[in-house]
């Protein structure tokens, strides 16, 4: 199973690579628009929205599947040290609405104020990014997403509620 994980993980990120590649090539040709002060065809921008979200879903599931590579093999470690929660949490959400452009994604974090917890920066993302996903995939169109950060005594809380 071991064996099974690193290959597949190894296998699947070549195609990846090749669909990045793609979007940056996408990208530069809109920019090049941009810069000549041509309207961009919107077939590009679709394009690109298009390939973004795969490759996003892509890329965390190859993650995840060598992470229980190496969680099987022992060999996962996290690295631990103070970072801004509150920092983590706005990229996460940032990098999630193109991919749900057409609902509602609330962020309640505190305004100019770090929220600084001894953790995997990474990891912390990873689980922000599940829970965002599993709320938009599970919920009713309709429905809004909210993240909330908040600080507690000496505890910080973070919810993702549908």
């Amino acid at each position: 199973m071991r064996d099974f994980l690193s290959l597949i993980g190894h296998e699947l990120r070549n195609p990846l690579t090749s669909l990045k590649g793609q979007i940056q090539l996408v990208q530069r040709q809109v920019l090049r628009h941009e810069a000549a002060q041509d309207a961009v065809p919107g077939t590009m921008e679709e394009m690109l929205r298009r390939l973004r979200s795969p490759a996003l879903q892509l890329e965390r599931f190859i993650s995840d599947l060598v992470e229980a590579a190496q969680l099987q093999r022992g060999q996962f470690r996290l690295a631990m040290r103070p970072c801004d929660l509150a920092q983590v949490v706005r990229e996460v959400v940032e990098a999630q609405r193109p991919a749900w452009a057409e609902r509602v994604l609330d962020l309640q974090v505190p305004e100019g104020e770090e929220v600084v917890v001894c953790s995997d920066a990474e990891r912390v993302g990873q689980v922000v990014t599940n829970y965002l996903t599993n709320a938009f995939k599970y919920s009713q169109p309709d429905n809004p997403v909210t993240v909330t950060l908040g600080v507690e005594t000496h505890l910080a809380r973070l919810a993702v509620r549908d």
